[in-house]
């Protein structure tokens, strides 16, 4: 009966939507696409606490601005994230396009940017796969210079034509079972 508790537990605890779990308060705000963010409500918050921190990358991003959210130390946090969105990815469903236009646009309300996202996609295994499981059990076969540089060029290209202060937050140790 013990053990059926624990698998319990931890089954509950891996099995929550991440996209419900997003913190959402007065003026923490999590999107996935700049686009949804009112002007209006951006404007009042940054009149009340001063200009806000933006968290954005992959569900690592998601997690970081969470955390974020709930240690109530930056009481204007705007998130833009979105699991499996990655810049050098150039996928069009995320949000990285838009990011530019909204920095550009928003410069008097954003302190600094912070980017987060999975190492995973930055390692390969013995057969060049991204992500693999195989890289975490011991057949890591070495960086992905093409990943690594189109994400440096992409946050160097963001920090110039934005001017913004963009802080890269390197990967969390992850448990890949």
């Amino acid at each position: 009966e013990e053990d059926i508790k624990k698998y319990k537990s931890i089954l509950e605890a891996e099995s929550y939507d991440m996209y419900e779990e997003m913190v959402q308060l007065e003026c923490n705000f999590w999107v996935k696409n700049p686009a949804n963010l009112t002007a209006s409500k951006l404007d009042e918050c940054a009149d009340i606490y001063g200009k806000a921190v933006l968290v954005f990358g992959d569900s690592h991003a998601m997690n970081l601005y969470n955390i974020y959210a709930l240690s109530n130390r930056h009481p204007f946090l705007i998130g833009i994230s979105q699991g499996g969105c990655r810049p050098h990815d150039g996928e069009k469903v995320c949000h990285y396009e838009a990011l530019p236009d909204f920095l550009i646009k928003n410069d008097r309300l954003i302190s600094y940017v912070i980017f987060h996202q999975s190492g995973s996609y930055f390692i390969r295994d013995s057969q060049g796969k991204l992500d693999s499981q195989k890289a975490f059990d011991g057949d890591f076969a070495g960086f992905d210079k093409l990943n690594i540089d189109r994400t440096i060029n992409y946050l160097n290209k963001l920090i110039l034509d934005t001017n913004s202060k963009v802080l890269w937050v390197g990967p969390f140790p992850e448990y890949r079972r």
